[in-house]
């Protein structure tokens, strides 16, 4: 049931991601809300059903972005490796601990996407700032996602009808 409930809640972050992230851009930098929800499912399954529905969100948002074939699926896949390895000693107590964790899995997600765009485009001297800047704007995101995450599954609604 757990896993059926993050997969439909996987689906509705999936699809603000492709309504709604474009809103939030800035200096034309789109943050990544499926990151924050990879590390949650994460936190919450077991390797296998993780990885699992890391796989299928990965393919379902390289479909919407077919110039990333493929690179969403591997980044989401090397994320859901790292921090199922890690997340065990990792104090989640520590505001600035959390922190520093988002930040080194985003600069990893990104890394990804540096290793890509050097493979197949021509970068200028701005590219470095503008990578930069999208690891911390989406550091900050992911920290705020993941904290509303951890909210949001204490919270219980219960119809009585």
């Amino acid at each position: 049931m757990k896993v059926f409930k993050l997969t439909i809640f996987g689906l509705l972050i999936l699809y603000f991601q492709i309504i709604f992230a474009a809103k939030f851009m800035i200096l034309g930098i789109i943050p990544n809300f499926l990151l924050a929800y990879i590390i949650y499912i994460n936190l919450e399954l077991e390797m296998t059903k993780s990885l699992t529905l890391a796989f299928f969100i990965g393919v379902a948002l390289d479909l919407t972005q077919p110039l990333f074939l493929g690179l969403n699926t591997l980044s989401f896949l090397i994320i859901s490796q790292l921090v199922q390895s890690f997340h065990l000693s990792i104090n989640k107590k520590r505001f600035i601990v959390v922190t520093f964790s988002l930040l080194l899995l985003n600069i990893v997600y990104y890394f990804i996407y540096l290793l890509f765009y050097l493979i197949t485009q021509n970068i200028d001297k701005s590219f470095g700032l503008i990578l930069l800047f999208a690891v911390f704007y989406n550091t900050m995101i992911t920290l705020l996602l993941s904290y509303f995450f951890q909210i949001a599954k204490r919270i219980h609604i219960v119809l009585d009808v």
